[in-house]
């Protein structure tokens, strides 16, 4: 199956242009999760995202709605992925650690269900 999305779903240019006048930035996502069926989780490149973020991320899209986590780019860009075992511990993965215990009904890893992991 093909899927078609944006990444990310936050950029204040959009408004009352892709996103109705009026929508409260809350309901941006829903407002997205409507009209695709994928979006980029661009924030996880940038900085720690909260697990109550990812939990009511999860929360506002339907079941069949996949989410794409961009690696953190500590360790995909700083580290270039060389050592980064080493600048990898549970602070910086807690965002992936949280999506793992949102995403218990994933069917066969990090690539399919309703989250897919990029590095």
């Amino acid at each position: 199956m093909a899927r078609i999305g944006i990444s990310g779903w936050r950029y204040a240019g959009w408004r009352g242009q892709f996103y109705p006048p009026g929508l409260p930035q809350r309901r941006e996502l829903a407002h997205v999760a409507g009209l695709l069926t994928t979006v980029e989780v661009n924030g996880s490149f940038y900085s720690l995202q909260r697990p109550s973020s990812w939990r009511a991320w999860a929360a506002e899209v339907p079941e069949d709605f996949v989410f794409g986590v961009k690696g953190p780019r500590f360790i995909t860009h700083m580290k270039k992925l060389l050592g980064s075992r080493a600048g990898c511990n549970t602070s910086d993965l807690r965002g992936v650690l949280c999506v793992a215990a949102v995403c218990v009904r994933c069917r066969s890893g990090w690539s399919s269900g309703r989250w897919s992991v990029r590095v």
